[in-house]
């Protein structure tokens, strides 16, 4: 039987099962079409993740405290038990592969502004060097330098988000005064909006001196330590540094 018999022989079992032959055929295409569509949807899902990671640099190192207690409210962790310490941040600050190095304090806040209050997450006491290390930008104003972050200045930096929320879109919120947790605070500055589902918690923080942090709402040791690899080929190394250090 040639080729041209078996197309003819085919088109007619076809023709006389229209129904089974109709069904066979979605069934194929409905199954190719899934295929295609969930090989997209990985491939489109990895490359969000891939951006969202790759915004916050890939030399970024975040060192977390031993043990962290998680609240009964579900909310950030208490690390009510962190051992990080000026000590620790020192010592992270030698190893050869570390760019940089600052430890944060962070919290739940709540902050106002006349009538309207904002549920703040992640209320972060910070260094002066924060934005260098955390590849963060500012959208407007400045950010607390040096002299401030030591001496306790009462400034906030507020992310996007927490700008919105309390002054809407159409006010600034640069030289305006806000209380955070009854104590008031000059607003200097505003994060870039970052965005996504990394971003997000980001938008919504707000960031003081983290000598203000500590003298206003208390805090004996670090909640975390932000570094800064050398390169990118150096994070493994650096983390592997900083873990012997540590150990130590």
């Amino acid at each position: 039987m040639d080729i041209l018999e078996i197309v003819k022989v085919s088109l007619q079992a076809i023709l006389h099962n229209k129904v089974r032959s109709s069904l066979t055929m979605l069934g194929l295409i409905i199954g190719v079409s899934s295929v295609i569509l969930l090989v997209s949807i990985g491939s489109g899902l990895q490359g969000y993740i891939n951006d969202q990671l790759s915004s916050l640099g890939p030399t970024l190192i975040t060192v977390l405290p031993g043990k962290v207690s998680f609240s009964a409210s579900g909310g950030p962790p208490a690390f009510s038990n962190s051992k990080l310490d000026q000590e620790s941040l020192d010592l992270i600050k030698k190893a050869p592969s570390v760019e940089d190095a600052d430890g944060a304090y962070f919290g739940p806040r709540v902050a106002k502004y006349k009538n309207k209050k904002v549920y703040i997450s992640e209320m972060l006491g910070v260094g002066a060097n924060f934005l260098k290390i955390s590849n963060y930008e500012l959208e407007d104003g400045r950010f607390f330098n040096d002299s401030q972050s030591k001496n306790g200045a009462m400034i906030v930096v507020l992310g996007a988000q927490s700008a919105i929320d309390l002054f809407g879109e159409s006010v600034s919120p640069l030289e305006k005064e806000i209380t955070i947790d009854g104590k008031s605070f000059l607003v200097i500055g505003v994060m870039k909006k970052m965005g996504g589902a990394l971003g997000g918690a980001t938008d919504s923080r707000a960031m003081i001196p983290s000598s203000t942090y500590v003298k206003q709402f208390g805090g004996k040791n670090f909640s975390e330590i932000i570094v800064r690899a050398t390169d990118s080929a150096g994070a493994d190394r650096a983390s592997a540094e900083i873990k012997r250090l540590l150990g130590r």
